[in-house]
């Protein structure tokens, strides 16, 4: 190549990027870390936070930019559609080769009118999912409004990054262009790799509500009590339902679980990485995910993932291998699962090997921006650009 790729990224991040709590905006951060490594990459990443009042640069390393806009007007809706001229000067200033949108709601609002051949987009979420399990009115608009644009504006966008073949499956548009790339995970949790810590000690990290389902943990963990099967389960993370927190203490309450459950609350990111050193067991219950990093993170360290085979999870584990599956919801098979694994050091060891082999190859974020980037020359190829010249 005779220069380096320009790539504008759109997507949404903190102005304190130390203060982030997983999601799509750790995937963004782990997705720039490597970026920032590549020295055939220069990228300028564009975020509309409405916390600000005015525009502000940062630069994240050498070759990255990090641009933040503020909204025009306090409504969503009408600021995707007005919101563009900040937007077309920094096109206009940086000419970028590709422009790529991480998540396809809301961002693809504010490039109806862009021509399309050079646009890539990440697709993340699921919304039609989501919406089951949104709490409150504001939620279940949000989510219903975002639905729209994923049935009726993503289909106008070619060039498509699927995060799993799960999402691909559910968006059977004719005539996109796709590629399928896991998300990747944070570097320090491949350095932090463990093989210490309690066999009969779970961790569990996320949001707690209903979807995460945290309560069927509890109930298995009273069921396997009364068998003399004790396990310590460690909790990072916070409510948004108060009803759901009250549902929690009760039942761990009710079944005499305080001794064994800990709270930690909201962690950053240090503090998470010492309460998995507690453990060799993760769980995460969920009804519903897409393809949670928060799997992919526990592998990366060695943990033995027991999760629940919803969405992408089957595509980030092998069921027995690397970790552990089973159907939503169903407690008896968690129980099952948790008497196999009950102080068997021998299988904890041989599952915990075999995760942090997986996870290397499929979710080190080295491997995420090398396949982003080859992606990026095809649709360039495919838009009849020569990528030799860029």
């Amino acid at each position: 190549m005779s220069r380096k790729l320009k790539v504008l990224m759109v997507g949404l991040l903190p102005t304190d990027i130390e203060k982030i709590d997983g999601g799509v905006v750790a995937v963004i951060l782990n997705l720039l870390s490597s970026f920032s490594k590549m020295t055939t990459v220069e990228m300028v990443f564009v975020s509309f936070n409405q916390e600000i009042s005015e525009e502000i640069s940062k630069e994240y390393s050498p070759n990255i930019k990090l641009r933040y806009i503020p909204y025009t007007v306090p409504y969503k809706l009408i600021d995707y559609f007005i919101n563009r001229k900040m937007l077309n000067r920094i096109i206009k200033n940086e000419k970028p080769d590709i422009i790529h949108i991480q998540e396809v709601t809301p961002h693809i609002l504010r490039f109806i009118h862009f021509p399309k051949d050079k646009i890539v987009l990440t697709q993340h979420g699921i919304m039609s999912e989501e919406y089951k399990y949104a709490v409150g009115l504001r939620d279940k608009l949000q989510c219903l409004f975002k639905g729209f644009v994923e049935q009726y504006v993503f289909p106008f966008f070619k060039n498509v990054i699927f995060i799993s073949d799960y999402n691909r499956n559910l968006f059977p548009h004719k005539n996109i262009f796709s590629e399928k790339i896991y998300n990747p995970v944070n570097p320090i949790f491949y350095s932090k790799a463990q093989t210490t810590g309690q066999i009969n000690s779970i961790s569990y990290v996320g949001r707690i509500n209903k979807n995460k389902n945290l309560s069927l943990v509890l109930r298995a963990l009273s069921i396997l009590k009364k068998e003399d099967i004790i396990y310590n389960l460690h909790v990072v993370g916070g409510y948004k339902d108060d009803y759901y927190e009250k549902e929690i203490d009760g039942l761990v309450n009710e079944h005499g679980l305080a001794s064994q459950v800990i709270f930690y609350g909201w962690q950053t990111q240090e503090q998470i990485l010492h309460v998995h050193e507690k453990c060799r067991i993760f769980i995460l219950p969920s009804q519903q995910e897409t393809m949670p990093v928060v799997i992919g993170e526990a592998m990366a360290l060695g943990k033995v993932v027991v999760a629940s085979n919803v969405g992408a999870v089957s595509e980030m584990i092998s069921d027995k291998t690397s970790g552990f599956l089973f159907e939503k919801n169903n407690t008896e098979q968690l129980c099952e699962l948790l008497r196999l694994l009950h102080n068997n050091k021998s299988l904890i060891e041989t599952v915990s090997g075999n995760a942090m082999r997986e996870a290397r190859e499929k979710f080190h974020p080295d491997t995420i921006a090398s396949k982003t980037y080859e992606f990026y020359l095809k649709v360039l190829r495919n838009s009849n650009s020569d990528p030799t010249n860029v």
